[in-house]
C-alpha cells in the first residue's frame, strides 16, 4: 500500500513538472496622445456624441460652434482650455450629433503627437522631412482671410502615403527680408508648394492638426 501512495505521489509530481507554464496575455495600452486616422487618443472618428459622453464624461465636453472659412459649424470641445483640449466637428447641424467630420487640435502646448513626432508646433521643414522631401502643396497665407495656410495636398510624399486623413493649418512665425514683389506674387496664387522660392524667406510651423474622416 505504502508503495502504491509513493508511485502515485511520483506520478503527480512528473505531471505537474511538465506541464506546459501559464503563459499571460501581454495587453499593449493605448498611446492616450497618438494621432492616428482612426482618431486622437481616446477619441475615435467612429465616436457619436452619446458615445464621448459615455466614455469621457459629460463634465469633459463642451457644445458649441467652430468658425472656420466663414462658417460656424457645430462642435463639441474636450476639455475646454486645457493643453490636451480637442474639438469635434459634426457633420449634422442638429442635434443628436452621430458622425464627426473632423477632429482638431490647436493648442501650442497639446501632447498629442503622430508616431513620427507630428504635432502644433512642428515646423515646415520637419514636415517636408516627414514627407520624405516631396513638396506640400498649401493655399497662400497672404490670399487668406485668417492669414494661415491650410494644406492641400502631399505630392505622393509619405505623409501621403501613411496619413492620408491628415491635414494642417500653417502660420508665418518670422519673415527674413522677404520680397515685396514676391509677396504680391504669392497673393494671386490660389496653391502654393513647399518649393517656392518664398519659404526660403519665411519660419512656418504647424498651428492645427486636423484628422478628417473620409
Amino acid at each position: 500500500m505504502t508503495k502504491r501512495i509513493l508511485s502515485l505521489a511520483l506520478v503527480g509530481l512528473f505531471i505537474s513538472c511538465n506541464r506546459a507554464p501559464k503563459t499571460e496575455e501581454t495587453v499593449v495600452a493605448e498611446n492616450p496622445y497618438a494621432i492616428t486616422c482612426d482618431g486622437i487618443g481616446a477619441v475615435k472618428l467612429s465616436h457619436s456624441h452619446a458615445q464621448l459622453v459615455e466614455q469621457l464624461g459629460a463634465e469633459k465636453l463642451t457644445d458649441s460652434t467652430y468658425h472656420i472659412g466663414g462658417v460656424d459649424y457645430k462642435a463639441t470641445y474636450i476639455n475646454l482650455g486645457e493643453a490636451d483640449e480637442m474639438i469635434v466637428r459634426w457633420v449634422e447641424q442638429e442635434a443628436p450629433f452621430t458622425n464627426i467630420k473632423q477632429l482638431l487640435i490647436t493648442n501650442p502646448q497639446s501632447p498629442y503627437a503622430t508616431e513620427n513626432g507630428i504635432r502644433v508646433g512642428t515646423t515646415l521643414n520637419d514636415l517636408r522631412t516627414a514627407n520624405n522631401f516631396m513638396p506640400i502643396s498649401m493655399t497662400s497665407f497672404y490670399a487668406s482671410i485668417d492669414g494661415y495656410a491650410h494644406t492641400l495636398g502631399f505630392n505622393g510624399g509619405d505623409l501621403e502615403l501613411n496619413y492620408p486623413c491628415l491635414s494642417f493649418s500653417l502660420d508665418i512665425t518670422k519673415q527674413h527680408g522677404v520680397d515685396v514683389a514676391m509677396i504680391n506674387e504669392v497673393k494671386t496664387m490660389g496653391e502654393v508648394k513647399s518649393s517656392h522660392a518664398i519659404f526660403g524667406f519665411l519660419d512656418v510651423e504647424v498651428v492645427g492638426v486636423q484628422v478628417n474622416a473620409k
